[in-house]
């Protein structure tokens, strides 16, 4: 079920702004965003990647590194400072290839 609101607003006499809110009121799914689907985020496929030795490579280049390529960094394992850190990645169209990381898996 819908709820349909109008708003008319008269601006002179031979013309009118019309507004319609369309509010869904369906109580179970009250946030389509939040539904477990493909696709959710920034875009639909989303890796996973292992640091691999943080004293060669820091998390914080690989993820400069993810950056300059197009991806969006959209977490980071907290521990920072340990090797095996992981870090997700989202959005450009190839399969991340960052020095000193390695691909764990994606999500599609």
């Amino acid at each position: 079920m819908a709820l349909l609101s109008t708003i008319r607003i008269n601006t002179s006499a031979n013309s009118s702004i019309v507004i319609q809110d369309i509010t869904s009121t369906n109580p179970g799914q009250a946030n389509p965003n939040a539904a477990v689907r493909p696709a959710n985020g920034f875009d639909g496929t989303t890796h996973i990647l292992s640091v691999d030795d943080v004293s060669v490579n820091s998390v914080e280049a690989v993820c400069t590194e993810a950056q300059v390529e197009g991806f969006v960094v959209i977490a980071i394992e907290d521990l920072v400072t340990t090797d095996g850190c992981h870090i997700a990645v989202q959005g450009a169209s190839a399969i991340p290839s960052f020095t000193g990381a390695t691909l764990v898996v994606t999500f599609s």
